[in-house]
C-alpha cells in the first residue's frame, strides 16, 4: 500500500468514527513513558504533558491502533498530515518549528518502545527514524529568525509610559525592571517570594526549592546596572510591600490581580492578592499592554532575556568579564550564552566587521586560548 493510501485509509477510518476508541494497551504504554521521561530523563510536569499529548494525537490518527502495529507507512502518512495542519493560534499552515518538536517527541516514544518487553522482536529502534522532517524542512525549522529586542531606551521609554498610580501598576513596572536587570526567565518570575530579592547587595536568588528555574539550577544573579527608572521602579514595589503592606520574606514579590464585582456588574482590580501567580500567562498579557500603550512592539519576556545577554557582549572586555557575565544568566559554560543568545545584530555586525582592524597574530592567538580555557 502506497503511502498516499495509507494516509487516505487512515483519515476514512477517523471520519467514519467521530468518537475515539479508548485503547487499554496503549493507555499503560503512555503511562510507562511518561514515568520514564519523568524520572529517567528529567523531564518537568509541563514537558511530561506535551509529550504525551503529541503521542495522544498520533495514536487518534491512527484510530487507536494498538502501538506495536507501528509500521512505516504510518509515521509518512503523519508528516503529511502534520505538513497540512493548520494551526488553531495563528489560523497558518503548521510551522516547521512546530512540525519538528512533535516529530521529535514520538521519535522518543517509539525508540522507548523499541526497547520493551514483547516490543523487541516486532519493531526496531531505526523505525522511529520515519518521524524525520527532511533536512531542508530541517534547516528551516532550526534557523535562527530575527528576534525583537529591547534597548535600554526602550525599557526606560516602556516605564515612562507605564501608570504608577495603583498597586497594580507598581507591580507591573517592577516586572519590567526586574527582566532588564536579571535577565530571569518568567516562570521563575512568577514564582519569586520577597526573601529572594535582596536590594542591599543587589542581589536575586532563585532557589529551585521554591522558585521555578529551568533544569531546577539554583542561580545567583547580581541586578545588571541600567540607567534610569529600573532600578528606583523595583526598590519603590518591594517597599510597598514590605513596609506600606507589611508583608514578609515569604509571600510572593509579584502577587496576582485581585479582583471583585463593579457597580456595572463586571469584574474590575482592586488590587492585589497574597497568592503567586501559576504561570507566566499574566506577565505576557502585562507587556503586551504596556509595549501596546508605549508605542512599541511586542517584548516577550524571553527577548528581556536576550537583550541581558546582548548587553553582556558589548560590556565584557575579557574573557573573565564574559564568564562572570555568562554565569550571572545561569549558564553553565560560557558557550551556552554565546551558541543560544550570542547572535549579533546586521546592522551591528556590519558595523563590526568594517571597524575590525588587522590584528597581531600572535596576541590574536593567545587571546583566543585564554577564551577556550575559560569555558572549558
Amino acid at each position: 500500500m502506497s503511502n498516499q493510501s495509507t494516509y487516505r485509509t487512515l483519515s476514512r477510518k477517523r471520519a467514519a468514527d467521530s468518537v475515539a476508541r479508548y485503547n487499554a494497551k496503549n493507555e499503560r504504554l503512555k503511562r510507562q513513558h511518561a514515568t520514564f521521561l519523568k524520572e529517567a530523563e528529567g523531564f518537568g510536569e509541563e514537558a511530561v504533558r506535551h509529550a504525551m499529548a503529541t503521542i495522544d494525537d498520533f495514536e487518534a490518527f491512527c484510530h487507536r491502533a494498538c502501538f506495536g502495529d507501528f509500521r512505516s507507512a504510518n509515521a509518512i502518512a503523519y508528516k503529511e498530515h502534520l505538513a497540512q495542519r493548520i494551526s488553531r493560534k495563528t489560523g497558518e499552515p503548521l510551522s516547521k518549528v512546530s512540525q519538528l518538536r512533535t516529530l521529535q517527541g514520538l521519535q522518543r516514544f517509539f525508540r522507548w518502545l523499541a526497547d520493551q518487553d514483547g516490543y523487541r522482536r516486532r519493531m526496531r529502534a531505526s523505525d522511529a527514524d520515519y518521524f524525520r522532517l527532511s533536512r531542508r524542512d530541517q534547516s528551516i525549522a532550526k534557523a535562527v529568525n530575527k528576534r525583537i529586542l529591547p534597548s535600554t531606551e526602550d525599557v526606560a521609554r516602556l516605564l515612562a509610559a507605564m501608570p504608577s498610580t495603583t498597586l497594580v501598576d507598581k507591580r507591573n513596572r517592577a516586572i519590567v525592571a526586574i527582566l532588564i536587570q536579571t535577565g530571569a526567565r518568567v516562570g521563575a518570575v512568577a514564582s519569586l517570594r520577597i526573601k529572594h530579592l535582596d536590594l542591599n547587595r543587589r542581589v536575586l536568588k532563585q532557589d529551585p526549592r521554591e522558585v521555578k528555574t529551568k533544569f531546577a539550577k539554583p542561580i545567583e544573579t547580581y541586578l545588571i546596572h541600567v540607567d534610569g527608572d529600573a532600578f528606583p521602579a523595583l526598590e519603590e514595589w518591594v517597599g510597598v510591600l514590605t513596609v506600606d503592606m507589611g508583608w514578609g520574606p515569604d509571600d510572593p514579590l509579584f502577587p496576582k490581580t485581585s479582583t471583585a464585582m463593579g457597580p456595572e456588574l463586571v469584574f474590575v482590580q482592586t488590587g492585589v492578592d497574597r497568592e503567586p501567580w501559576r504561570s507566566g500567562i499574566p506577565i505576557r498579557r502585562i507587556l503586551e499592554e504596556a509595549c501596546q500603550a508605549a508605542g512599541l512592539p511586542y517584548f516577550n519576556p524571553h527577548s528581556f532575556r536576550h537583550a541581558v545577554a546582548r548587553l553582556g557582549l558589548e560590556r565584557a572586555r575579557t574573557p573573565e568579564q564574559m564568564k562572570a557575565w555568562s554565569q550571572n544568566m545561569g549558564h553553565t559554560g560560557l558557550l551556552t550564552t554565546l551558541h543560544h543568545y550570542g547572535s549579533v545584530d546586521p546592522e551591528r555586525q556590519r558595523e563590526i566587521i568594517r571597524n575590525m582592524k588587522a590584528a597581531v597574530q600572535d596576541d590574536l592567538r593567545d587571546k583566543l586560548e585564554k577564551l577556550l580555557n575559560e569555558t572549558r
